[in-house]
């Protein structure tokens, strides 16, 4: 197939290239957009640490690099620290170090630091009986030893935290910018492209408060969560693979709400939109219901758009059918890589496809490419 180009320079237009990568259940989004003065890419993630995925993500940015003139990237955003988003993006400040332009990513407050410490504290506990017992984290070991989605989750979040300050200490002389919705904070040059979420009291919400002092001594707190939304898709699982569905209607079976079914980390990913020639484009990271409920005016602003990414790689409890229906975006493409789990599907997940699809709306997969998915400013869609 013949590749389309990333962008043309006509006078006085506006255009854009979005290629999503194929980095399986990750994120790895490449924007070239460009205007009468030049050119500039903004990397959006960069899928796990698979030396298959890192080295995708480095030959194709380079590719979209040398494409649009630019030495590095002159925008790089972390939508959240899970280890299937952040990971590439090491290795990508590894490689062009303090060229890139800037970097957006929210730092976790003190109390989640704290918080880590003290998974990592019952993790250790659970698996040797040298060290002492911190009295906050007894409930959590006993909860381990019954329930083992627990600790996999504890270890998941542990290796995420981490993955982070790795990523923080490869940005040295790299100008990081902590982008909360209220700050307005957009693309030097390109005033369209900007953080619209989370709000900072949103993202307070749930990685302050949720992991404050009071909570880490609270072992039934540190249980509940744990355990919460790793249970909730397990039970999806077990009951479709059954066959024990009631609900015809797939629009039927994804929530109104996330909060409990999706990750803290999660819920405050940096959402970000493109605005140009009356057309809104959708970044969400891995953002739930609740963190596009929490932007200021958001049923007009992200109404009926142009192109979005689904958050979450297509997960069932990140999106509703209300939403679905209000972002009616015109091109939607999802990252996963359709891999089963107890004979179904787990992401993209079934139901939340068909329900695009009853608002007619299709949804083009990242799994169904070798390399890349690529939408162009002719809106046309090839896959490569």
């Amino acid at each position: 197939m013949i590749n389309l180009p990333y962008f043309s320079l006509k006078p006085n237009l506006m255009s854009i290239n979005i290629k999503a990568l194929n980095v399986g259940d990750g994120d790895c989004i490449i924007l070239t957009i460009s205007n009468a003065k030049g050119s500039k890419v903004v990397l959006i993630d960069g899928g796990d640490n698979k030396s298959t995925v890192t080295s995708t993500v480095l030959d194709q940015l380079a590719a979209a690099l040398k494409a649009a003139g630019r030495e590095a990237p002159d925008l790089v955003v972390c939508t959240h620290y899970d280890d299937d988003h952040i990971w590439g993006l090491i290795k990508v400040a590894e490689q062009y170090g303090a060229a890139i332009g800037e970097c957006w990513v929210l730092r976790p407050p003190e109390e989640y630091g704290n918080f880590i410490r003290t998974l990592e504290s019952a993790v250790l506990q659970k698996n040797t009986v040298v060290d002492p017992m911190r009295t906050e984290s007894m409930a959590l070991v006993a909860g381990m030893k019954q329930d083992p989605l627990v600790e996999e989750e504890a270890k998941f979040l542990i290796e995420s935290y981490n993955s982070l300050q790795i990523f923080l200490d490869r940005l040295s002389g790299v100008k990081i910018t902590e982008p909360f919705a209220e700050k307005g904070t957009h693309l030097d040059g390109f005033p369209g492209f900007k953080a619209v979420g989370p709000p900072e009291s949103f993202y307070q919400r749930f990685l302050k408060t949720h992991t404050s002092k009071q909570a880490q001594l609270s072992p039934d707190f540190l249980f509940g969560e744990m355990s919460a939304h790793r249970k909730a898709e397990q039970e999806l699982l077990t009951e479709k693979a059954s066959g024990k569905e009631a609900v015809t209607n797939p629009c039927d079976k994804l929530g109104k709400k996330s909060i409990s079914k999706v990750s803290a980390v999660n819920m405050v990913s940096i959402i970000c939109t493109y605005e140009e020639n009356g057309r809104t484009y959708l970044f969400p990271g891995d953002a739930g219901i609740e963190s596009f409920e929490a932007i200021p005016g958001f049923q007009k602003s992200l109404k009926d758009l142009e192109f979005m990414m689904v958050q979450h790689h297509g997960a069932l409890y990140n999106i509703s059918s209300e939403l679905i229906g209000l972002f009616n975006p015109r091109t939607a493409f999802v990252s996963a890589k359709g891999k089963l789990e107890s004979g179904v599907v787990k992401r993209p997940h079934p139901d939340v496809m068909a329900c695009f699809k009853a608002h007619g709306i299709e949804v083009h997969r990242t799994q169904d490419c070798e390399n890349y998915l690529e939408y162009t400013e002719a809106q046309q869609v090839a896959v490569h």
